[in-house]
């Protein structure tokens, strides 16, 4: 079954709609970065839901990829899973992870 056509405006909405989610996601990264947001609300906004884990990770302040690679592997999370496809104990463990790291 083909998909249904689109007119030029739709499409025109749809291209405004992905990257109005592209800034905000880039917003949010930038906000980790900073400190100005912390790893939890991050990971509970619905726009983050489609982030690569990875991603999200190396977006943390001093975070890079030595870090990531080993978080990653400790909790068994994949390379290519989504914050949405976290299972419970690896969203705990990742923020007990970052909570740990934090207080040192």
């Amino acid at each position: 079954m083909p998909l249904p056509k689109r007119t030029t405006e739709q499409l025109q909405l749809d291209l405004a709609a992905a990257a109005a989610v592209r800034q905000a996601r880039k917003n949010i990264k930038r906000d980790l970065k900073e400190g100005r947001i912390d790893l939890e609300h991050a990971i509970a906004l619905p726009v983050m839901r489609r982030v690569r884990v990875r991603d999200l990770i190396r977006a943390l302040p001093g975070v890079g990829e030595v870090a990531t690679d080993e978080v990653m592997t400790r909790l068994s999370i994949a390379e290519n899973r989504r914050v949405q496809g976290l299972g419970a104990n690896q969203r705990a463990g990742l923020l007990e992870w970052w909570d740990g790291r934090n207080k040192k």
